[in-house]
């Protein structure tokens, strides 16, 4: 029932399409459950003594955050944005403090996921137009997400979301104000959870390659590859029990910087491992040039080491640095990750010309 479209080709069945057979065989790794070695790491007991994917654990603990990381090492891209209930759950305190039935609506939402081992996805970007003006006041009002009807019933929704990681493959489309709303933007202060085959829901996959991706020429797709998406709503009915935020404009951006956390800490963990590579590479790059040893590669490759401690420090420091929310979840420290992401990304293209040099 997915309504997709990848360079202009209808695609009804994502099983059977060439272009998704390498997402889909990365994703289902994501559900191998039956590998011992990847079991414990994979799973953890829920509150009422049940089997579960780790990727739904609030973490309570630092060792339950450090295990969030390491299993985010492991995880596709289709687990990774599954991340965005954390957010969703760290802001639950905040929202119930404006209408308490938002609250609730998450706890369900999560645990409904939860039970059914669900994939979804972080739909936050909008299209934004010009970023001069507010949402309300572009030339086309749906440049951003918005409310369009309210009824008893539910919300129906307007607009589209770019770049969303996975959105063809995941089972629920979790929306999110892309920042922070005034009051004459209340309409696009909105949140909400749909399914991906919601009516009026619309994919439009970014291409990338061709669909037949041959090793040679294709080194990294061939095995990795995963799809991004522009999302359209065309007139979206959302029931109100799928609602997190519908027009509280003061409480966006608590959407918006929740998930940028969430984000940023995945970011970090990643640059760790990429800066680590780099590192490698020189060292890979000067031996078979013959020139290991030298003073000028053990210079530099000194440089690359201190990066990567850096990135790796800001992430150990913020974990044990830990915050904690009014209900007891614990999330990375939000000034540690924030100063190592800027860090990584202030640093990163000096580190790749040492590696060039």
């Amino acid at each position: 029932g997915r309504v997709l479209y990848w360079d202009g080709e209808r695609i009804d069945d994502v099983s059977k399409s060439e272009r998704f057979r390498v997402p889909l065989a990365v994703a289902s790794r994501d559900y191998e459950y039956d590998d011992p070695g990847r079991r414990e790491l994979m799973t953890y007991r829920t509150e009422e003594g049940e089997l579960a994917h780790r990727v739904y654990q609030i973490p309570r603990t630092e060792e339950d955050l450090r295990k969030r990381l390491e299993l985010a090492t492991t995880m596709s891209m289709v687990g990774g944005v599954t991340g965005v209930f954390m957010a969703l759950q760290a802001v639950k305190d905040e929202i119930a403090a404006v209408n308490p039935q938002y609250a609730e609506n998450i706890e369900n939402i999560w645990r409904y996921a939860r039970a059914n081992d669900l994939r979804a996805a972080e739909v936050i970007t909008d299209a934004k137009g010009d970023r001069s003006r507010k949402a309300n006041q572009q030339d086309d009002p749906d440049l951003y997400l918005r409310i369009v009807d309210k009824s008893s019933k539910g919300i129906t929704v307007r607009g589209a979301k770019l770049h969303i990681s996975a959105a063809a493959l995941v089972h629920e489309l979790v929306v999110m104000p892309t920042k922070s709303m005034r009051e004459a933007e209340a309409d696009y202060a909105v949140s909400f959870s749909c399914p991906a085959n919601a009516p009026g829901v619309k994919i439009i996959n970014r291409s990338f390659a061709p669909a037949k991706l041959n090793e040679f020429d294709y080194p990294a797709s061939a095995h990795h590859s995963m799809p991004e998406g522009f999302v359209i709503f065309d007139d979206v009915f959302v029931p109100w029990e799928r609602v997190f935020l519908a027009g509280e404009h003061r409480m966006a951006g608590v959407f918006a910087r929740s998930l940028g956390l969430w984000e940023r800490t995945l970011g970090l963990l990643e640059a760790a491992e990429r800066a680590e590579q780099i590192i490698g590479l020189a060292l890979l790059v000067s031996e078979q040039q013959g020139k290991g040893g030298t003073p000028t590669v053990e210079n530099a490759v000194a440089e690359l080491v201190c990066y990567a401690q850096m990135i790796r420090m800001s992430l150990d420091w913020s974990c044990r640095n830990f915050e904690r929310t009014a209900s007891g979840m614990i999330h990375p420290n939000v000034l540690g990750v924030n100063a190592g992401k800027y860090y990584y990304a202030a640093n990163y293209h000096q580190m790749i010309q040492k590696l060039h040099d």
